[in-house]
Parts: structure tokens; C-alpha cells; sequence
């Protein structure tokens, strides 16, 4: 499964899922709230194994932590959520204590390879 929407990209990496945020600033609740239901929509239909793709992003904020929150809840101990290339939000994620919530990677290769650990 490949697609795309104007907020991200989506592909299958085998067992893993691939969300590639392509926005550079996420600070927009409208915004989050579309990624938000695309990944539930994911979530909903099967994917445990995800890797949500920050590299693009240079800006995010409280909805899209929210965002990644519900994806964890979501996916619950059927799977994981690895969160790819946040250095540029690695202050909001430390000061929100969400770094602690997830297992970080430095790109979305690295990603995969956590999510299929």
C-alpha cells in the first residue's frame, strides 16, 4: 500500500508501516487532526508496526503530540510506534516528556528496524 495526501505519505515496509509527514510546520490543529485520522484510519485497519517520519517537520505542536499519543493508545501492546527523524522537535518531545513514551530513531530506515525488533 502506497499513497498520499497533501499532509503525508504513506507506504508498507513488510510488517511496517511507513508515515512520512511531509508538512514543515505542523503547529495547525486542522492539520493534525488529518493526520491524526489517517493513521487511526491505519491503525484501524490493521497496522501495529508504524513509523511516523518527522524529518520533514521543522514545527509542531500540542495537536500533533496529541496525535502521536492517540496513535500509541491506538496500537496499544499489539505493536509499537517508533517516531523517525525528530532531532529538529527533540526539545518539544523532551520538555513534554513524550521522548520517554517512544522509541526514537534517527531516520526512518532506523525506524523500521526498531519497529521490527
Amino acid at each position: 500500500m502506497e499513497r498520499e495526501t497533501e499532509d503525508l505519505a504513506v507506504r508498507d515496509e513488510g510488517a511496517v508501516v511507513v508515515v512520512r509527514l511531509k508538512n514543515e510546520n505542523l503547529l495547525s490543529v486542522p492539520a493534525a487532526e488529518r493526520i491524526e485520522r489517517e493513521v487511526r484510519g491505519l491503525v484501524a485497519g490493521g497496522a501495529t508496526r508504524l513509523v511516523l517520519d518527522f524529518a520533514a517537520v521543522r514545527y509542531a505542536g500540542s495537536a500533533i503530540l496529541a496525535m502521536i499519543l492517540t496513535a500509541r493508545q491506538e496500537v496499544g501492546d499489539r505493536g509499537r510506534v517508533v517516531l523517525a527523524g525528530v532531532q529538529r522537535l527533540a526539545e518539544v518531545l523532551r520538555i513534554s516528556k513524550t521522548d520517554t513514551l517512544f522509541l526514537i530513531a534517527e531516520d526512518a530506515a532506523a525506524g523500521i528496524a526498531a519497529a521490527r525488533a
